[in-house]
């Protein structure tokens, strides 16, 4: 049976934290190179500007569920917004770097 990173959970939510608020050096702080290279502060920003368009701002930040995928550490975070509900996921490595990180719609993350 596979394990979870230790403290996944106080791992991940900063990362989504440090992300709704527009901290973008603190949100990639624990990034792994290859999401270093993926993800760059204007993309972040780019994806932050839409979640606020599409569903508005965050209202609340839910109780964050952790699984392992592939030998990775997986951390969904219910995320409520004004006009709906999301999950952050981050994804962490063996090194508890982000080696993932999404902001979906409820109904699209399996």
């Amino acid at each position: 049976m596979a394990v979870p990173v230790e403290d996944a959970v106080e791992q991940a939510v900063p990362v989504l934290e440090a992300f709704i608020d527009g901290r973008w050096d603190d949100t990639r702080s624990t990034f792994d190179e290859r999401m270093l290279e993926a993800c760059s502060v204007e993309l972040l920003a780019d994806v932050r500007e839409r979640v606020r368009r599409e569903a508005g701002e965050v209202q609340e930040l839910g109780t964050p569920t952790v699984s392992v995928r592939d030998g990775y550490t997986v951390v969904d975070i219910p995320v409520a917004l004004e006009r709906a509900d999301g999950t952050g996921r981050v994804v962490l490595n063996a090194d508890r770097q982000v080696a993932g990180f999404f902001i979906r719609p409820k109904e699209a993350m399996s």
